[in-house]
This record gives C-alpha cells, structure tokens and sequence, in this order.
C-alpha cells in the first residue's frame, strides 16, 4: 500500500506564510512542539522539534522517528537529536540563532517544557504564536479542502452504517461499534484531535433516549452517560425504543483532516416537542448557511442562532441546558476538531473565504432526549457550500 504524504508545495506554503507572520510581529525565530502543528508544517507527526527561522529554511530535529521523519516530510533540513541538551549546539551549528524573540505555542505547550526551553535558549523575550498559526489554519488550501471533502464522503458511509441498523432493541453501543468499524475500514485512525487542554474525543457519538441529553465534562451541547464514571460521554447501552430520536454525531477523517456532521434518526410516535425541536433545528442551520459569508462577524451569526431559539421558546434547551449550555452554535474543523472560526458568543473573528466550519445547531430536552443537526461547510466567496452528505433528517 502506498504511503500517502503532504504534498512537498503545500509544506512549503505553509511555512512560507507562517515566516511572513512572524517577521510581521518582530519574531526571528519559533519553536513548534504540538503533534497537530508539527504535521501541518512538516507532513509527519514524528516527535521533534521544529525550529522555523523569519527567513531561510527551517530545521526539523527529530527525537523519533527519523527515519520515518526523512521518509515522510519535504522538508531538507532534518537531523537526528539525542536530547534537548543538545539543541542549542545543533542550532548554532545550522546558523541559527541567538534570537531576541521566540515564538512558542504557549495555549498547549506544558509549563515545565516552556521553563526548559527560556533555559535552554535564553531569548530576549519568549511570544505567543498559538494565535497566529491558528489564523492560518483557518483558511484552507484546495488540498485540504479536498481532503475534507473525502473525510466528509466517509462520515456519510458511517451515517449509512448507522441507518441500516435501526431497529427496536438495537443498542446505541451496537450502533456506535458499527460505525466506527467502518470508518477504521476507510483509514480512521480511532482518535480525533483537538487543541483544548483535557478533551480527549473518539470519532463519533452515538446517543438516543433520556440519556442522549445528559451533560458531560466536554465543551458540547451533549455527552451521554458512556459505559463508566472513568470516561463518562458517549455510548452506553441504552436500547433504541420508538418515540425517541437517535442521534448520531461523527468526526470523518482523511489525511488527518477531519469533518464533523450530526442526524437524528426519527420514526413514528416521537414526542412532538421533540419532532418540533427538531426542525427549528434544521431551520436554524439553514439561517446560518445563509449568513456564512466572508466579512461576516462570528458572534452575530451564534446571535442570530440563539435568537430564533428564543422566539420559537425553546431557548431554554438551546446548546445544552442551565450551567451545561455551551455558548457556540459551530466551530472550524482541520487537522484539530476544534479550530477557528468559532461561532461563538461575542466572538468578534470575521469570516473569511476558504474557512471551513461545522454547523450544530442542537437541542437538550431533559428527560426526553437530544435532537440537531449538523453539517461542514465551506465558506466561498460569494457564501458557503455544504460539503457533508445527506439530507438534513433521517
């Protein structure tokens, strides 16, 4: 099987726009540790350190593996490291260095390595570049954009999966190992990353019944009661039973980008407040694809949201409920589920062409359920285009 890897020019465009940031804000040199970033500008997720001048080529030290590191990555300059403590000779010995400022990705780099690293390096002053190479993530290239098209392909094979095993009986557990039996099938490799701190989240959550509305630890409208207190979201047993809804929330994946999309399966003698939730859901998303335009501000389109929530009174369950609410109604997906642009409460971000963002409008009812939906879209420049599969319910 062929190794499928980063194309060598958009490795290249990357750290070409990334060095045009950092001479922007003063910065000679950065150092990018994260495993999402280190793929983004390297095309591997080898362990290393990778060193990205304002100007000239960048140095990738890799702890390991470097043979997979040469093997998978464009970049020329990439040398072995034994330990951190010789970092600064091999950076002299490549012409790098001293530095006066040094970017560092301070939102996910631990306190212990930052402290080791001023040690190390003793730069001038040591600057956040989390927000800039952020900024840049945001807006993809025609590759990574067809890259999330194929995950989004995929997520719908996993919809299908879902949809061919709805019976009574039919356990959300059962469903969910279908699923993601399938999209292990189609290259998942069985995680989803994301930047915030203790978020760790599988590739799908499967939910039906009074359960499918219970809070969980996670910045989502939902999690589920999930099979013990050790990682309590998700799947958890719980029988499909007519009259409530079964939701299924999947991460597609390819290439390590990934999308995001929602159904909710219904059949006959749902409860009306549930059926009608559902579709103001579906005419909340429809809202705010006709709001998704480049120069248009992310916390007026959550306002929007949360406006045609109230009005229909079901505000109350909007995102979640009481103190559980989440205070977003989308957010951008990448190589991290959690990337900008958030659609997000007094989020003043302005929405730019070639932003990708899942759309989730959802409600919690407790005692009944969760119903929603929830697509990926493109922003273009003249609006959006949806490029998740399937009609809005099933």
């Amino acid at each position: 099987m062929t190794l499928q890897t980063v194309p060598a020019y958009e490795i290249e465009r990357r750290i070409s726009a990334f060095q045009a940031a950092m001479a922007s804000e003063g910065i000679g040199l950065s150092l990018v540790r994260q495993a999402a970033d280190i793929y983004y500008f390297t095309g591997t997720v080898q362990d290393g350190h990778l060193f990205v001048p304002a100007s000239g080529e960048p140095l990738f030290l890799v702890w390991r593996s470097f043979e997979r590191a040469v093997r998978e990555s464009p970049l020329h300059r990439i040398l072995p490291v034994e330990s951190i403590a010789a970092i600064p000779d091999m950076l002299r010995s490549e012409g790098i260095g001293p530095v006066n400022r040094l970017g560092l990705e301070m939102d996910v780099m631990p306190v212990a390595a930052y402290f080791r690293f001023m040690e190390l390096f003793s730069p001038g002053e040591a600057v956040d570049v989390s927000p800039l190479i952020r900024r840049m993530r945001a807006v993809k290239s025609q590759w990574e954009i067809g890259c999330i098209r194929r995950a989004c392909q995929k997520a719908w094979g996993g919809m299908e999966t879902a949809a061919g095993m709805l019976s009574p009986g039919v356990t959300d557990l059962d469903v969910a190992v279908a699923v993601e039996s399938y999209l292990r099938k189609a290259g998942h490799p069985g995680v989803v990353r994301m930047r915030m701190w203790n978020h760790d989240i599988g590739m799908d959550q499967v939910l039906t019944g009074p359960a499918g509305a219970m809070p969980a630890w996670t910045n989502t409208p939902a999690g589920g009661r999930g099979q013990s207190a050790a990682y309590g979201m998700g799947a958890s047993g719980v029988a499909y039973e007519p009259g409530y809804p079964f939701t299924v929330d999947i991460a597609g994946y390819h290439m390590g980008y990934i999308c995001d999309q929602t159904r909710t399966f219904t059949g006959a003698g749902m409860d009306r407040v549930l059926e009608d939730a559902l579709e103001l859901a579906i005419s909340i998303e429809r809202e705010v694809e006709r709001l998704l335009r480049p120069g248009v501000e992310c916390g007026s389109i959550y306002d929007a949201a949360v406006a045609m929530a109230s009005d229909a009174g079901m505000g109350d369950w909007f995102m979640g409920t009481g103190r559980e609410r989440v205070r977003f109604v989308g957010h951008g997906v990448g190589v991290e589920l959690d990337e900008y642009p958030f659609l997000a409460k007094g989020n003043p971000m302005r929405l730019q062409a070639g932003m990708v963002v899942a759309v989730e409008p959802k409600f919690c009812i407790p005692g009944k359920g969760m119903v929603g939906v929830e697509d990926t879209y493109l922003v273009t420049g003249e609006g959006c285009q949806r490029l998740t599969l399937g009609p809005p319910r099933l």
